[in-house]
Formats: C-alpha cells, structure tokens, sequence
C-alpha cells in the first residue's frame, strides 16, 4: 500500500519537473524568423507575449493631518452669589404731624376769624402787634350750677387764649344769643378761670345786639365769655317777694304771656317728673289773689298750658307782679315775679314787647 503511494507521489513531482523545464526552455530559447526565400514552413509559433508584470503602487498613506484644534475655552461658570439674608425692614407707620394747639395761626387784621365750634362766635382783629400771634378758641359746656351762677343764657362758654400780650392788640367779638332768648336783653360776662366763673365779671366795653347775637367792641385781652340775661345788683325794689325755691318742685312755671294785644293770657306749666300727673284742683293764683282753677293730665317731663279766659286783666301789664302755682293741697309749688315788662324773678329779660311771652331759657332752667 505505501509502495503504491510512493510511486504514486514520485510519479506527480516527475511530471511537475518536466512541465516546469518546458515552460522555462520556452521562454528562453529565441525563435529565429525563417527567412521568406526558405522553402521550409516553419510552423508560426506565437510566442506567448512576456507579461510584464504591472508593479504594484505602492500607496503610501497620506499621514492624517490632526488639525491644530485651538482648545475652546471652556467658560468659567458665573458664580452668583449667595443673596446675603439681609433683615427686611417694615417701613413704620408715617408719623401723624402733630397738630397745631391753636385754633387760627398769625391772625391778620381786619379778618374775621370763625369759632370750629359755633359758627356764631366771630372775632375781628382792629390792631395787632409785630409780630403777630396765634389764637385759641375752645367751647367749654357749663354745669347747672355754673349756669345759675353765672345767669348764663345756655350751656355754653367761650374761652379764648393767645400767645400774644394783653392789651398789644384790640379785637371785636361776637356771640351767639340762644333761640329762646331771642329779644331779651342781655349782658356778656368774663371770667380769667373757670374757678372762677361763679363770680364772672360784666364786660363794660360798648354792647351791639341783634335777634341773634351780641357784639363787643374794642377788647384787649382774651379771657371766658358767657352771654348773660343775669343782672348781678338789681337794686332795691327788683323782687316781688322772696325768690322761690323750686328744688323739690314736681311741676313749675314755664312761661307765660301778660300783655296780649288780643286773645287771652296763659301761663304753661313743665313737670319735671319721669311720670304724668293729675292737676285736678291745682291752681295759678295772681298778686291780687285772682284764682285760676286747673284740671288734666301734664305728661312725664311734658308741658301744659292754661288760658284765663276774659280778657280781665288777670295778669298786670304794669308793675309788680307774681303768679303761684299751688298743689291739691293748697301749697306752693312755684312762684314767678315780674316788674315793668323788664325784671322777672330779680333778672333784666329787656323790655318785653306786646305778644311776646316770657319764658326759661331752659326747661327747668333758672334764667329768664
């Protein structure tokens, strides 16, 4: 088996050997060309063309250019800063600018400067110092005593300061008169304090009245003011009678009327009580004993008027004269003295004109 193999394997190489100097004799020998006069025909032999080889190019790799690559800046992040917890500041509440303690400031002359309070309080500067100053004017409400002391019209009182100096300026005041003292005579009182208004002094400059207000001319100081229809010295004479005391009084005289040029006189009485009360068999009784009998129901703090009818003459036009009020049991509850139209209860009420009735300037009040 392996002889057969063997010869087998010799017998491949030989014949490769042999091919192999075939080739390379033909390759090298040279054919010569027959010259065309030769009678011999060579058989053209086409000599198998010599393969020059085609030489390999050789690619030479172009080298790969990095470009220069000009590094980015990388860009540097922007710190922001850390917010600084500053305190938060409120705003406070905007001051409320102090207001001025006076009513008018640098008064001019010649102006007429107006109470806030009471549109009826006016004063008008005629001479004022340089440099010129500032006023108050404050409305001060009285007590009931302070007004039976002082005989005071209302509740009322001015009181005026300034920073200027008595008597480097003159002015003229006006004050309002009380609708239910309209017609009356009147007076305009001062006090420095009001611990002192009990003994409040008559202003004795010059007097203008009007139905509605009284006007003082030529003051050179600023003090209290109260408008009065309070004599303070009536003189000898004044009263009829003893003035009465009217403190445990239930129902008084209110008003009345005396001189009517037609019709009848009448006198209204007030109660001064929370509850309503029977007059049946109370009576009005005039100086000359003159009786007028009452009856009816007077309301809880309400009025009642009563007529003497006749046209007698029940109540003196002239001279002196009181009217009583007596109760049920025939005492007295109230007594009202007038003389010649003008005092009543020992005050100056002025003149009293025909028809016009007399009456409190308050209900229960002490002033006429």
């Amino acid at each position: 088996m392996n002889k057969k193999i063997h010869r087998k394997l010799l017998s491949v190489i030989l014949s490769f050997s042999l091919l192999l100097q075939t080739i390379y004799h033909l390759s090298v020998i040279p054919v010569y060309a027959e010259d065309s006069t030769s009678s011999a025909t060579i058989s053209d032999v086409i000599p198998t063309p010599e393969v020059t080889p085609t030489p390999t190019e050789t690619v030479t790799p172009t080298p790969e250019i990095t470009p220069d690559v000009t590094p980015t800046p990388t860009a540097t992040p922007e710190l922001t800063p850390t917010p600084t917890n500053e305190p938060i500041v409120t705003p406070g509440p905007t001051p409320t600018p102090t207001p001025s303690p006076w009513t008018f400031e640098k008064v001019e002359i010649n102006k007429e400067y107006i109470a806030l309070q009471n549109s009826g309080v006016k004063l008008t500067f005629t001479k004022l110092p340089t440099p010129v100053g500032n006023i108050k004017i404050e409305e001060i409400t009285l007590t009931p005593e302070q007004i039976k002391q002082t005989g005071s019209l209302s509740d009322k009182a001015y009181d005026i300061t300034s920073d200027m100096a008595d008597g480097s300026f003159t002015y003229n005041l006006s004050l309002p008169i009380p609708e239910a003292s309209k017609g009356k005579a009147v007076e305009v009182k001062f006090a420095e304090e009001m611990s002192n208004i009990g003994s409040a002094e008559i202003v004795d400059n010059t007097l203008t009245k009007t139905d509605t207000s009284v006007s003082v001319a030529s003051l050179d100081h600023f003090t209290i003011f109260v408008i009065s229809g309070n004599i303070t010295n009536p003189g000898l004479g004044t009263y009829v009678g003893e003035p009465f005391d009217e403190t445990t009084s239930q129902v008084i005289i209110n008003e009345f009327l005396f001189d009517p040029s037609s019709g009848n006189e009448w006198v209204e009485l007030y109660n001064k009580t929370a509850g309503a009360i029977d007059l049946t068999n109370w009576s009005l009784v005039d100086n000359m004993n003159n009786v007028k009998t009452l009856s009816g129901i007077i309301p809880a703090n309400g009025i009642l008027a009563f007529e003497k009818s006749g046209g007698d003459g029940w109540l003196n036009n002239t001279g002196s004269e009181s009217i009583t009020l007596k109760d049920n049991y025939a005492e007295s509850q109230d007594v009202v003295s007038y003389k010649d139209s003008s005092f009543v209860n020992g005050q100056n009420i002025g003149n009293v004109a025909e028809d016009q009735s007399v009456c409190r300037t308050q209900d229960t009040g002490d002033t006429w």
